[in-house]
């Protein structure tokens, strides 16, 4: 067999592969193309590969449409908590999403205890304490405020020897005199 027509028809093989795969350069690739409107057998290469290349993309989209998802574009956004998270229950199984589920009512529920506990151990030491610090009795409240009683009485009734001695001096008059 004539090997020349199993081997390309130009030295600029390796180019041709690198331009089909899109690895060249801005460059190489201009050169490239310049290349390939004077030399028809790097012409016919680059249309042949380009066709088997299309072929085997639209063989494989139609082979794994089920299994495999659409592409994600390359950009990298910013998601937002509640996007993640909705985004992974809906690539979740079922049961995971169950046991997620469990898991949050379980620690809602928890939680709620823990807060009703602390009230009411709250409310009882209050309680507590106000029994400890009430050490008089009835009898001693009445004592207590009888005692008070006549002492304000005391005070609004001054003796008449007192309010003549107050009334007879007149405060003198503090700092240096004229």
């Amino acid at each position: 067999m004539n090997e020349t027509q199993n081997s390309p028809t130009c030295e600029r093989a390796s180019d041709l592969i690198a331009f089909l795969y899109n690895e060249a350069t801005a460059e190489e690739k201009r050169e490239f193309e310049l290349h390939l409107k004077e030399c028809s057998g790097c012409s016919e290469e680059v249309a042949s590969f380009g066709l088997v290349r299309e072929s085997i993309t639209a063989w494989r989209d139609e082979a794994l449409s089920g299994f495999v998802s659409t592409p994600l574009p390359n950009k990298a956004t910013k998601k937002s908590a509640v996007a993640a998270l909705r985004q992974f229950l809906d690539l979740s199984p079922l049961w995971l999403k169950g046991a997620t589920a469990f898991a949050v009512l379980a620690f809602c529920l928890l939680a709620a205890l823990a807060i009703v506990r602390l009230q009411t151990n709250n409310s009882q030491t209050t309680s507590a304490n106000v029994n400890q610090r009430a050490i008089y009795t009835d009898e001693d409240v009445k004592r207590m405020v009888q005692e008070a009683v006549a002492k304000q009485e005391r005070v609004k009734q001054p003796s008449e020897s007192t309010l003549t001695s107050t009334t007879a001096k007149p405060p003198k008059p503090k700092g240096p005199s004229s």
